[in-house]
Parts: structure tokens; C-alpha cells; sequence
């Protein structure tokens, strides 16, 4: 999952997206809309998203390195089903 910001009439939104393929073709999907992002940064939400996420990574500490690797070959299994 990733970052990504849309201009929908001259406003840009901001989104998390999460890529994944369908059919052999790589295709995305909103998963969290942000609002505008202007209103996200002058709020303050995007930077307790950020400082939220960084905690949640510093307390799960070396376990998601293991994690991620198993989330990637359970990936890679499905994806050649």
C-alpha cells in the first residue's frame, strides 16, 4: 500500500492505495480517502497517521521483517494458483 494524491476539478485528494493484480494485469484500489490534502496537512491528520504508523512499527520491532516475508511468499502462492 501506498500514497497517492487525485485532482478531481482542480482539488487534490489524498488517498491509500493498494496495488494488486487481476487477470495478469496490475491493477489499484482506493482503500482510504483522506480528504483534500491541503485540509489533511493543515489538520494535523496526515502527521498522526504518519507518527500513528511509525509507533505501531517500532512496537511490533524486528517481528515485521518476518511477517512481511511471510505475507510475500503466501502472495506469490495465490498469485500462481
Amino acid at each position: 500500500m501506498y500514497f497517492r494524491t487525485s485532482t478531481v476539478k482542480g482539488r487534490t485528494y489524498l488517498l491509500l492505495v493498494e496495488g494488486y493484480r487481476e487477470n495478469g494485469k496490475v491493477r489499484q484500489r482506493t482503500v482510504a480517502s483522506f480528504g483534500l490534502l491541503e485540509d489533511a496537512i493543515s489538520s494535523g491528520k496526515l502527521e498522526r497517521l504518519l507518527l500513528s504508523g511509525e509507533r505501531y512499527v517500532k512496537k511490533l520491532g524486528s517481528s515485521v521483517r518476518g511477517w512481511k516475508r511471510r505475507y510475500y511468499i503466501s502472495q506469490h502462492k495465490k498469485d500462481r494458483t
